[in-house]
C-alpha cells in the first residue's frame, strides 16, 4: 500500500479524511460511512492491481440507487480536496525551498557581475494575465470555505497556540468541512462573465495585493545582500492583467456592456484597496519633521481646499497652514483618502446605475458610443502616486529612511503594479470578426467585398485607410449585431484610460492583415492614443508562418511608425520598464496548436516560431514581447514554471516573460498570499537564470533530429485525431465530452460553433474528457513512436544507432529536449489503461473498440521506451514526493472513475424521451469535478 513517506502529512490527511466522516455519519448514520468505508477499501485495493476489489467495486456501485450513488460521489470528491489542501498546505510550509537563495549562490559560482545582475533586474518583467478559462471546478463559496481552512492548518502548523485555542482551530477546521458537505458543490448555473472578473479580482485583493510587495522586499534583500544591487523605488518588475471582462472570442456574453462593468468594477476595488492603505499611513505617519517640497505641497492643497471652502478668509487661511505643518504627511494623504473614497462611492453608484433594468450600452451607431449618460469620478494615476513619492522622498531626507521602507514602500509599489484600475484588461477578439466587420462597411459603401480580396489589396486598403485624414465608417449605418458588438468594443476602449488596458489580442491570427485591420476599427472608433495590438498564432501552420506575416508588418512605414508610437506613449505612462525602443507583442498559442499536431510538433513549432521572431525582430531594431498562452496541463502545452521558462529559447525573456494563468492554476499557485509569493519568487529567479545563464542554442544534430521526430509525431497523432473516421464516434462514446457540456463550469461555450467534430472543441474539454478516463491521450499521442522510428532509422550497418546518441545528448544538454521528456514522466504517472479499458468496456460499441486497444498499446509502449531513455525502473523516480502524491489519491480516484462508468452507461440507456434524475445528473457533474480534483487538473 502506497504511503506517504512523511508521517506527519499522512496523519492530517488522516485527521481531515476522520474529520470529514463523521459529518457524514452525524447526517447520514454510521450505515453510511460504513458503506464509503467499504467502497474505499476496494477502491484502494483495485488500484493496487487486485482484480476481484475491482470486480467488488463495480457491484456494490451497480446495487446502489440514484441518490445513493450521489453521496457516494460527494464523499470521495470532498475527500480529494481535502488530500490537496493537505498536501499543498504541507508543501508550502515545508518542502519549499528558498529559490533566490539558491539563485544567487549559483550566478556567484558562475562570477556573474553585479552589473550584469543590475542589467538583467532592470529587464525583469513578470507579466501575469489572469484568464476565465473553465478549468476551475470548484465552486467559488468552496474556495472561499477552503482557503480558510488553509489558513488554519497553517496556524497548527506555525502558530504558538495554547491547548484551548489549538482545540478552538481544530473546531474551525470540522466546523468548514461540514458547511462544505452540506453547500451543493454544482453551481446553480453558469458564472457570468462578470462573476469570473469578480473572482479574479478577488485573488488580486486576497493574494497578490499582499504577496507582490513581500516578493519585492525579498528580492531587494537578495539583491542587496549579494550583488550590492538595489530595485529603484519605481521597480516594475510585476505587472497584472486579465482577461476576464476582455475575452470576447467564441463567447458572446462578454460584450461592450460588461466590459465597461468590470473596469468600473475594477477601479471601484483598487480605490477601496488604496483608501485602505492611507488610513493606515495617516495613523502611522504622525511625524512633522519633512522636506521643502512636502511642506509646499501641503500648504498649496489646502490653500486651494480653503479657498473653495471659505473663500479666501485669511484667519481660516492661517489655522490651516499652522494645522498642516504640524502634521504634514497626514496633510497630504488625508485628502488623498477622500478623494479614493468618494471614487469608490461614484463608481458604485454608477455600477448600480448600470445594471438597472432599462439601461444598456448597446448603442445604434459608432457615434452614440457605448457609455451612459453618468460618468463616474475617478482618480488618476498621477494624482494616486504623486502625494506618496512627495512623503517618501521627504521621510528619507528628514533623516527616517526605515520608516519611509515600512508600508509606505508596500503602496508605493502597489500603485506601480496595481494602479488606479488593480489590473490591465487586454481584449480578444477572433480575427474574423475585424474582417467581417471591414466588409460590412465596404459592401454598404459600395467600395467592395473585403473578405473576398486578396492580402495584398487587403494590406493595401487598410494602410491607406489608416493614412486617411476622413473616416471610413459612416456615423449612422444598419450593420449587423455581430459587427455592432465589434464596433461597441473598440469605442469602450476609446471612452477609458489607456491605463485600463494592456493590448489587443487577435486570436486565429494567420495575416499582416489582420492586425492592421484591428488597428483601422481601434482609430475610426476614436482610440487616440496607440493601444499595442498582438497577433495570437495558434495553429501548426500559423506558427510556422509566423515569421513572415510579422516580416511583412515590419516592412510597412506606416506601421513600424506605430510600434515607435506605442513605446514613446508607453515612456510617458509612468512604465517604468520602457525604453525608446519600438515594442511589438506576439502571442504563441500552446492549447490549439496541441490539438491541431500532438503535443511534441506543437511545441517544436513554438520553439522555432520563437527563434526566428526573435532574429526578426533583433533585425528590425524592433523589440519583442512573447507573451505565452499555456495552459495549467501537459496537452495545452503546460509545463511547471521553472521547466517552462529555462526550456524558452535564448533571447526570448529580453522583453519580458507575459504568460497566461487560468482555472485550477491560479488557485495552486496564487490562491493565497503565501503561494503567490512563492510563484513570483520561482518566476523571477527563473527569469533571471535564464537570461543571466543562458541555455546553450540546439545544435544542427539536434534541430535534425527535432525536425524529424516532429513530422513522424504529427503524422501519428492525426492519424487517429483527424484521419481515422471512427475516432471521432470512439472518443464521444469513450470519454464524457458530451456531458462536459452541461457542467456549469464557465461562461464560454466548449464549441467555438455549435456544430462540428474535435476541430470545432475548445482544446480544454479536449484535455478535460481525456483526463476523466486517464487515457491523457492529447499529452502523449505520437511522441514516443516517432522517438523510437528516430533511433530505428539511424541505425548504422552495425546496428548501432546514431540517433540514440543524439537522444541522449540532448537529454543531458538541452533543457527544452529534457523538460518534454520529463513531463512525459509526470503525465504517465496519471495514466491508467486499466480504467481506460473500464470505460471502453461499459461504454464503447464492440466495432470502435479496436481503436482504445491500439491507443493503449502504444500507451504502453511509449512508457517503456521512455523509461529506457530515463534510466528508470519506474515513473517518476526522478521525484518521488510527486510520484507518491498521486499513488495517494489514486486509491481515492479509483471509486470514483468506476462511478462514473456507472452513471454514464445508466445515463445513456435512458430513454432519450424522458428526462434524466437530477441525483443522476448531479452525480455525474460531481465525478466529473472529482477526478479533475484528483488528477489536479481539468484542461
Amino acid at each position: 500500500m502506497a504511503t506517504f513517506s512523511d508521517p506527519a502529512l499522512q496523519q492530517r490527511i488522516r485527521d481531515l479524511g476522520n474529520t470529514l466522516g463523521e459529518t457524514i455519519a452525524n447526517e447520514l448514520g454510521e450505515d453510511w460511512l460504513s458503506q464509503i468505508e467499504e467502497i474505499r477499501l476496494a477502491g484502494r485495493s483495485s488500484a493496487e492491481g487486485e482484480s476481484k476489489a475491482t470486480q467488488a467495486l463495480q457491484d456494490k456501485l451497480a446495487s446502489l440507487d440514484e441518490s445513493s450513488l450521489l453521496i457516494v460521489a460527494r464523499a470521495f470528491s470532498q475527500f480529494l480536496n481535502l488530500a490537496n489542501i493537505a498536501e499543498q498546505e504541507f508543501n508550502s510550509s515545508h518542502v519549499m525551498t528558498d529559490v533566490l537563495t539558491e539563485l544567487s549562490t549559483k550566478l556567484n559560482g558562475e562570477n556573474i557581475a553585479p552589473e550584469q545582475v543590475k542589467k538583467a533586474v532592470d529587464k525583469l518583467n513578470i507579466d501575469l494575465v489572469l484568464t476565465a478559462h473553465p478549468t476551475e471546478v470548484i465552486r467559488r463559496t468552496f474556495i472561499h470555505k477552503y482557503s480558510e481552512l488553509t489558513a488554519c492548518l497553517a496556524k497548527l502548523d506555525h502558530g504558538q497556540l495554547s491547548e484551548f485555542e489549538r482545540e478552538q482551530v481544530s473546531q474551525r477546521i470540522a466546523v468548514l468541512i461540514a458547511q462544505a458537505w452540506h453547500t451543493d458543490e454544482i453551481r446553480a448555473a453558469r458564472p457570468t462573465p462578470v462573476d469570473e472578473a469578480k473572482w479574479g479580482l478577488a485573488v488580486i485583493e486576497k493574494s497578490l495585493w499582499h504577496a507582490v510587495p513581500k516578493f519585492m522586499r525579498e528580492l531587494d534583500r537578495q539583491l542587496d545582500k549579494n550583488f550590492n544591487v538595489c530595485l529603484p523605488i519605481d521597480s516594475v518588475p510585476v505587472q497584472i492583467n486579465s482577461w476576464m471582462g476582455g475575452d470576447r472570442d467564441g463567447n458572446p456574453f462578454v460584450t461592450a456592456k460588461v466590459t465597461q462593468e468590470v473596469l468600473w468594477y475594477a477601479r471601484h476595488r483598487a480605490a477601496e484597496l488604496f483608501a485602505q492603505d492611507l488610513e493606515t499611513l495617516c495613523a502611522e505617519l504622525s511625524m512633522s519633521a519633512c522636506t521643502d517640497e512636502l511642506k509646499e505641497l501641503v500648504v498649496k492643497q489646502q490653500l486651494k481646499q480653503n479657498n473653495k471652502d471659505n473663500k479666501g478668509n485669511a484667519s481660516k487661511e492661517y489655522d490651516l497652514k499652522e494645522r498642516g505643518l504640524k502634521e504634514p504627511y497626514r496633510a497630504l494623504l488625508n485628502p488623498l483618502r477622500k478623494s479614493l473614497l468618494e471614487s469608490q462611492a461614484s463608481l458604485a453608484e454608477c455600477l448600480a446605475e448600470l445594471n438597472e433594468e432599462n439601461t444598456h450600452l448597446s448603442s445604434t451607431n459608432l457615434e452614440d458610443g457605448v457609455s451612459p449618460e453618468r460618468q463616474p469620478i475617478l482618480i488618476s494615476q498621477e494624482k494616486l502616486l504623486e502625494p506618496l513619492l512627495v512623503c517618501y522622498r521627504s521621510l528619507v531626507a528628514s533623516g527616517m529612511a526605515s520608516i519611509a521602507n515600512d508600508r509606505l514602500l508596500d503602496t508605493i509599489r502597489r500603485a506601480y503594479c496595481f494602479g488606479v484600475h488593480l489590473l490591465k484588461l487586454d481584449i480578444r477578439q477572433d480575427s474574423e470578426r475585424h474582417a467581417d466587420a471591414i466588409a460590412e462597411v465596404t459592401k454598404y459603401l459600395d467600395i467592395g467585398d473585403y473578405n473576398a480580396w486578396s492580402e495584398q489589396e487587403k494590406q493595401a486598403f487598410l494602410v491607406k485607410e489608416l493614412q486617411s485624414k476622413r473616416p471610413l465608417f459612416p456615423s449612422k449605418w444598419p450593420c449587423s449585431e455581430e459587427v455592432q458588438e465589434v464596433l461597441d468594443t473598440c469605442k469602450t476602449i476609446a471612452q477609458n484610460e489607456a491605463h485600463a488596458f494592456g493590448i489587443y489580442i487577435i486570436s486565429m491570427a494567420t495575416y499582416p492583415s489582420d492586425v492592421l485591420a484591428v488597428k483601422l476599427l481601434l482609430s475610426e472608433a476614436g482610440v487616440d492614443w496607440p493601444m499595442p495590438v498582438a497577433p495570437l498564432f495558434e495553429t501548426l501552420d500559423d506558427l510556422n508562418g509566423a515569421e513572415a506575416t510579422m516580416a511583412a508588418l515590419f516592412d510597412i512605414d506606416w506601421y513600424k511608425q506605430q510600434l515607435s508610437a506605442e513605446t514613446s506613449f508607453a515612456n510617458t505612462e509612468l512604465d517604468a520598464n520602457a525604453n525608446n525602443k519600438a515594442k511589438q507583442y506576439v502571442m504563441i498559442g500552446y492549447s490549439d496548436s496541441a490539438k491541431d499536431a500532438g503535443a511534441l510538433a506543437a511545441g517544436w513549432a513554438q520553439y522555432e516560431a520563437q527563434e526566428k521572431l526573435i532574429a526578426l525582430s533583433e533585425r528590425n531594431n524592433i523589440g519583442l514581447t512573447l507573451f505565452h498562452g499555456r495552459g495549467g496541463t501537459i496537452g495545452r502545452g503546460g509545463l511547471p514554471a521553472y521547466e517552462a521558462i529555462r526550456s524558452q529559447p535564448p533571447g526570448s525573456l529580453t522583453g519580458g516573460f507575459r504568460i497566461t494563468e487560468q482555472g485550477e492554476t491560479i488557485r495552486y499557485k496564487f490562491g493565497n498570499s503565501h503561494l503567490a509569493n512563492q510563484s513570483l519568487t520561482l518566476y523571477a529567479s527563473a527569469i533571471l537564470e535564464s537570461m543571466l545563464l543562458p541555455s546553450p542554442k540546439p545544435k544542427q544534430s539536434w534541430r535534425d533530429a527535432m525536425t524529424a521526430m516532429a513530422a513522424k509525431a504529427r503524422d501519428n497523432y492525426r492519424g487517429f485525431v483527424r484521419h481515422d473516421p471512427n475516432f471521432v464516434p470512439y472518443f464521444r462514446t469513450a470519454t464524457p465530452e458530451q456531458e462536459l457540456g452541461k457542467l456549469p463550469l464557465g461562461s464560454r461555450p466548449a464549441k467555438r460553433k455549435p456544430q462540428g467534430g474535435v476541430e470545432s472543441l475548445r482544446a480544454i474539454p479536449w484535455i478535460f474528457a481525456w483526463a476523466q478516463t486517464r487515457l491523457v491521450l492529447p499529452s502523449w499521442l505520437g511522441v514516443m513512436p516517432a522517438v523510437q522510428d528516430y533511433i530505428d532509422e539511424t541505425k548504422n550497418p552495425e546496428g548501432q544507432s546514431l540517433g540514440l546518441d543524439t537522444i541522449n545528448e540532448m537529454l543531458d544538454e538541452w533543457p527544452f529536449f529534457k523538460s518534454r521528456l520529463l513531463m512525459l514522466d509526470m503525465v504517465f504517472s496519471k495514466a491508467n489503461s486499466d480504467i481506460s479499458a473500464a470505460f471502453d468496456k461499459r461504454l464503447v460499441p464492440d466495432d470502435l473498440l479496436p481503436i482504445g486497444e491500439t491507443l493503449r498499446a502504444q500507451l504502453k509502449d511509449s512508457m517503456s521506451l521512455l523509461l529506457t531513455l530515463l534510466k528508470q525502473e519506474e515513473v517518476m523516480e526522478s521525484d518521488p514526493k510527486g510520484k507518491e502524491s498521486m499513488q495517494i489519491r489514486s486509491a481515492y480516484l479509483e471509486p470514483l472513475h468506476y462511478l462514473q462508468i456507472e452513471l454514464l452507461s445508466r445515463i445513456r440507456a435512458n430513454d432519450e424521451e424522458l428526462p434524466i434524475s437530477s441525483d443522476l445528473e448531479q452525480a455525474m457533474m460531481v465525478t466529473i469535478g472529482g477526478i479533475a480534483i484528483g488528477m489536479r487538473n481539468t484542461g
